[in-house]
């Protein structure tokens, strides 16, 4: 029995890194001549060209298989914003990972790979804080004349954010620190390995070369969530034996593993609840209401009390990294507490673009369908709702699970209440918004 360069990588990845073996198993891998890296899509399905993986060699090839597990399991290809600079997002997504792979410095990644310090960046940010910054950055050299990306024809990435310099295979900090002084580009840091990418698992872009359809994928036979589950629990037994884990990968095992805190529910409407009692509460007077003791008084006009109608909004995440369950399960108790409250709500469906925008009748019962699926962006949810200052909400609830970018002001005179289904998104909310957090009770509906 003849055994495949791939198959000895993954058995490689798996001696280097055995708490993912779940995932190395579980995946599809697809053989794609001429292809010249590896690559994963959005449905659990691993690509690679098998004369790159013999010219790498199981050191190289094995640690490019870890890299590409960490595109799975964070989902960056869902995350990725609907109309986002893929090239960019895939180097922000590499940057995520390869902090992690050189804090370790025992793998062997391909040459020229991208680290934060490439670019000047801090370690252990989130794919999303990593793509500001370096979409800032862009913008930057290009206003400057000092880049050659445009932004408006994004290339492709290459596998692991490859840049076209002539390094050589390095392990750890030192080979992402080799460049960080030289101004990079992140238009064009991922230009190697013919620009084909980490694929759509990386930054949400289907490629060519990629399989259609999910009849064969992972995400199709039931078997992501056990293996993300047990990726989760082997990551908890390495560490209690007292093995080397890096820190993000121990927080994203506990965040996956973790029993519900509270009944999300009940916390929403005590929540919401308490903060449309403090609005709705407040009375003032007004000369648009006849006092009631205006008869003691003939001769003055005296303002009568009012007590101001509180305008409700609530800005939903409908993008792909948001399960169904989340969004369906926000839309019933948020339609009920305005009944409750006896104050409309206007809801707001968000991706990466404004949806829908409707309003909610204290009562109203009629099924609401969901809209998007795409990226995320919550800043264009926050400028569509508080563009006309008459209609502005004075309390909104966002409901997200955090891989989004925030706006940087609070909104004048409303009262926002962050409600996040992950621990790992609250990290970025900005300081100005109430956060909870709210987890899934049944963890069983996570996606891989």
């Amino acid at each position: 029995m003849t055994i495949s360069p791939i198959q000895i990588a993954r058995f490689k990845a798996i001696r280097r890194r055995p708490y993912f073996a779940p995932v190395l198993y579980a995946v599809r891998y697809v053989e794609v001549e001429g292809l010249g890296t590896v690559a994963t899509d959005n449905h659990g399905r691993i690509y690679y060209d098998p004369k790159k993986i013999e010219e790498w060699g199981p050191d190289v090839a094995s640690a490019a298989l870890i890299h590409e597990v960490g595109h799975i399991l964070r989902k960056h290809g869902k995350r990725a914003p609907k109309d986002a600079h893929h090239t960019i997002w895939n180097v922000a997504g590499d940057c995520a990972i390869n902090c992690d792979i050189a804090a370790a410095g025992d793998l062997q990644l391909p040459p020229d790979c991208c680290y934060p310090s490439t670019f000047g960046l801090e370690d252990g940010l989130l794919t999303e804080q990593y793509y500001k910054e370096l979409l800032d950055k862009a913008e930057k050299m290009r206003s400057s004349g000092g880049g050659k990306g445009d932004q408006s024809q994004p290339q492709q990435g290459s596998q692991q954010g490859q840049g076209s310099g002539s390094g050589q295979p390095g392990r750890g900090k030192g080979a992402g620190k080799a460049r960080a002084s030289e101004g990079v580009d992140p238009n064009t840091a991922g230009g190697g390995f013919d620009g084909k990418g980490c694929g759509s698992g990386a930054d949400g872009q289907p490629r060519p070369w990629e399989l259609p359809g999910t009849s064969d994928a992972v995400d199709s036979k039931g078997v992501e969530q056990p293996a993300r589950r047990a990726t989760a629990q082997k990551i908890k037994e390495h560490v209690a034996q007292r093995g080397t884990v890096p820190g993000s990968w121990s927080q994203w095992a506990d965040e996956v593993l973790a029993p519900p805190k509270v009944d999300w529910r009940k916390h929403l409407q005590r929540v919401l609840r308490g903060t449309l009692g403090v609005v709705a509460g407040m009375v003032d007077y007004s000369y648009r209401r006849v006092s009631r003791r205006q008869n003691s008084a003939p001769d003055v006009v005296l303002p009568g009390f009012v007590r101001p109608l509180v305008r409700v909004a609530v800005e939903v995440d409908v993008s792909g990294s948001m399960p169904n369950q989340w969004v369906n399960d926000a839309f019933a108790e948020v339609r009920g507490l305005a009944a409750a409250a006896g104050a409309a709500v206007r809801l707001v469906q968000v991706d990466a673009a404004v949806q829908s925008d409707e309003v909610l009748p204290p009562g109203d019962r009629r099924r609401l369908k969901m809209h998007g699926r795409g990226g995320t962006d919550m800043c264009v949810g926050f400028r569509h709702i508080f563009s006309n200052r008459r209609t502005s909400p004075d309390v909104l609830v966002v409901m997200t699970d955090g891989f989004t970018p925030w706006p940087s002001q609070k909104p004048p005179r409303c009262h926002v209440i962050g409600l996040f289904f992950t621990a790992e998104g609250v990290k970025g909310a900005p300081s100005w918004m109430t956060t909870k957090i709210l987890y899934e009770p049944k963890p069983a509906a996570e996606g891989l």
